[in-house]
């Protein structure tokens, strides 16, 4: 299951989560989506948070009320929800839109921060990882958190445009410097790796794939490119 973000480039349907090995997916191809169908031919819109267009598998766009970081976050509890009554193995690609612009955090987050862009900033990482809590309190509720590798993870650093967010390191998203290649990352999985570990290994998205190959006990392909994670941290 794919549930958010996809935005492999200007993707259309024949480029979606559908063609590339998921079942079912939600959310949108390209972040210009959230805003709804083009009606003047205008190729850009503006991105929202706010009541956003979201495409469940092929369908067309249709609108959702609500934040998009609410919306996308229910449907991953409903389909952690749904596998405790099958029983399968399952796995879950979860991508936010969060924290990217336009920042628009929900009302009650933002109240907590102050009336800046740093803190308008801060109110949606807040509601991003007071959602990533959610997931988790869902597989504690369904008796799949010790079964479940957890991967937490950001694709590049932060554009710096409201608050230096990749403190302590120089650069920025787009630049090949440390501030824009550097990310958090997280894994879980009680039983397999071991708690509090922090590892200085160098890791690349690339390593994703073959970590979740061997924890799920598949052969990956003999030429792909990275390795697992389960191994470097030991």
């Amino acid at each position: 299951q794919h549930i958010g973000k996809w935005h492999i480039a200007s993707a259309t349907l024949e480029q979606s989560p559908s063609q590339l090995g998921f079942d079912n997916w939600f959310g949108f191809l390209h972040n210009q989506e959230t805003s709804g169908p083009s009606v003047d031919g205008i190729a850009y819109r503006r991105p929202t948070y706010i009541n956003p267009w979201l495409r469940d598998n092929q369908s067309p766009l249709a609108q959702h009320s609500g934040h998009l970081t609410d919306i996308i976050t229910e449907r991953a509890i409903g389909f952690l929800d749904q596998q405790k009554e099958t029983g399968q193995p399952w796995f879950l690609n979860l991508w936010h839109y969060a924290p990217h612009s336009p920042i628009q955090p929900r009302a009650d987050f933002r109240s907590k921060y102050p009336d800046t862009k740093e803190g308008a900033y801060h109110a949606l990482i807040d509601h991003l990882d007071s959602s990533i809590g959610e997931v988790m309190n869902a597989l504690e509720r369904n008796g799949q958190a010790d079964n479940t590798l957890v991967i937490v993870l950001s694709d590049n650093g932060g554009t710096n445009a409201d608050t230096d967010n990749n403190y302590p390191f120089y650069g920025k998203k787009t630049e090949f410097l440390e501030g824009g290649l550097r990310t958090p990352m997280f894994m879980r999985w009680p039983g397999h790796i071991a708690p509090n570990l922090v590892s200085n290994e160098i890791v690349s998205l690339y390593d994703i794939f073959p970590t979740i190959a061997q924890a799920s006990a598949a052969t990956p392909p003999s030429r792909l490119i990275g390795r697992s994670l389960l191994d470097a941290e030991r």
